[in-house]
């Protein structure tokens, strides 16, 4: 039941009072809370009614208060519960699982600047450093393809806090690692969570948001994931520099966080259709008819997480080989940098069309890569910079108009799996080229080895150009 507040005009006389209380007595109604004020004329009072009574019945109750004799008026208005308020609130499930996703992707990075420390700590040589950034993207991938055709079966919120829960363990787990296998053991429970949360976080909001909610959703994912990305490094550099127990204060910081997310979505609930009948767990496929969108987008976001993360896997561990310093709150900031730009980009690129933006996104991240490699090798803080803020600005348009154009164009029945699929391939783009750098790194050398890369997502972006110019028919 719901409780009622029916407001009620009437006569101020005395017995008033006592027939209205006896009918809701007839009627089996509890009165809550009941108050009566005088009215601006002395003849004429107000009261006040908290009832609980089903929605069904409070027609019928209305229309015997209006019959009493000395009731002139009756009102009435709802009054959920907060709890109930919450979990019915479109608005504020879809704000919790926007919130949840960035506290996820928050904590999936703050390890980032913290490399050089477990390099140090625990004499790591460069294969090891790019395994223990790779080893979360590794897991991520099966559950990302499982995770969409689970949560038709289970129901979306329910596989979200599942999600939230693993990135808790996957905190606690930093804050007692005695060593690499420990961090290793880390990162695949944090690979877990990423995988729930990305592979079912724009389903679920695109349906809390209604039928004219795909861009919004879309965007409001990429932002929280780019977000999440670029504040976990801030904070985990800051702490790491300025406050004690630098490699496991920033792991409690973030389970704290967590535990709003924990209590939002259990708060909102399993609501929603889920499918019947026996659960089975299949890889995603789509129709053949969008499939041609699904690849050009999914190779757009593989190429540009690809060089994401040479910025944020790499250049925190070997600041020092190409800046000539070692720097916590540096390497955070400058990975802030990166992410906000591209936030910012991701902002502006809904005002132009889709194949501008890749255009403008791909040359910005060559150019990017070319002040890379000009930074390795004359070991320019400046030029390292710039190159940041080249390959932030064209992160942004490539990758949060690639997961719109999926989120618009694919239909309502296929869209879980496709956004499946389409972070399946964004976290091969995430782990796999970097796996290669690290042991190219190790037996090249860092700067043939980022030449190498750099030369190979050149001829990947051209190659992807030329792709979405043939599908869009321009």
């Amino acid at each position: 039941m719901v409780t009622h507040i029916v407001s009620l005009t009437v006569n101020n006389r005395p017995g008033v009072l006592a027939s209205v209380s006896e009918l809701f007595g007839r009627i089996g109604c509890n009165i809550e809370k009941l108050s009566v004020r005088a009215g601006r004329k002395p003849a004429i009072a107000r009261m006040k009614v908290s009832v609980s009574i089903d929605a069904g019945s409070l027609d019928g109750v209305i229309e015997r208060l209006a019959g009493l004799l000395d009731v002139i008026e009756v009102q009435t208005k709802a009054r959920r519960h907060w709890r109930e308020s919450i979990a019915n609130s479109r608005t504020s499930a879809f704000r919790m699982v926007a919130y949840s996703l960035f506290i996820t992707l928050f904590g999936t990075n703050l390890s980032a600047p913290l490399y050089a420390l477990y390099r140090v700590q625990w004499n790591l040589p460069p294969a090891v450093m790019t395994l223990l950034f790779a080893a979360y993207a590794i897991v991520v991938i099966p559950v990302i393809l499982v995770a969409g055709p689970l949560s038709d079966r289970i129901g979306r919120v329910r596989l979200l806090l599942s999600g939230t829960l693993f990135a808790l363990l996957g905190s606690v787990c930093f804050m007692l690692a005695d060593g690499p296998v420990m961090l290793v053991m880390s990162r695949v429970l944090q690979g877990v969570s990423v995988g729930i949360m990305n592979g079912v976080a724009v389903a679920a909001m695109t349906e809390l948001g209604g039928r004219q909610a795909r861009t919004h959703a879309a965007l409001a994912a990429s932002a929280a994931v780019t977000a999440g990305n670029a504040l976990g490094p801030v904070a985990s550099g800051f702490l790491g520099e300025l406050a004690p127990y630098p490699t496991r204060l920033p792991f409690a910081l973030h389970a704290i966080l967590v535990l709003p997310g924990i209590a939002g979505l259990l708060l909102i609930g399993n609501k929603g259709e889920r499918a019947s009948g026996r659960m089975r767990i299949r890889l995603p496929s789509v129709p053949h008819a969008i499939r041609p969108a699904l690849h050009a987008a999914a190779g757009t976001s593989f190429i540009s997480w690809s060089v994401m993360s040479l910025v944020t896997a790499i250049l925190p561990t070997y600041l020092p080989v190409i800046a000539g310093e070692s720097n916590l709150i540096a390497s955070g900031v400058g990975l802030a940098l990166v992410l906000g730009l591209s936030a910012w980009a991701q902002m502006r690129s809904r005002r132009f069309p889709l194949l501008s933006n890749l255009t403008v996104g791909y040359l910005l991240l060559t150019m990017g890569l070319v002040g890379l490699l000009g930074a390795a090798a004359s070991k320019s803080p400046v030029l390292l910079v710039l190159s940041a803020v080249l390959l932030g600005l064209g992160h942004g348009p490539c990758y949060a108009r690639s997961l719109r154009y999926v989120n618009e164009s694919v239909p309502d029945a296929d869209r879980a799996q496709a956004v499946s699929v389409y972070y399946a391939v964004t976290y091969m783009g995430v782990s796999f080229p970097i796996l290669g750098l690290g042991i190219a790194a190790q037996w090249l050398g860092l700067v043939p080895a980022i030449r190498l890369f750099a030369g190979t997502m050149a001829i990947l972006m051209a190659w992807s150009w030329y792709r979405w110019r043939r599908h869009l028919g321009t």
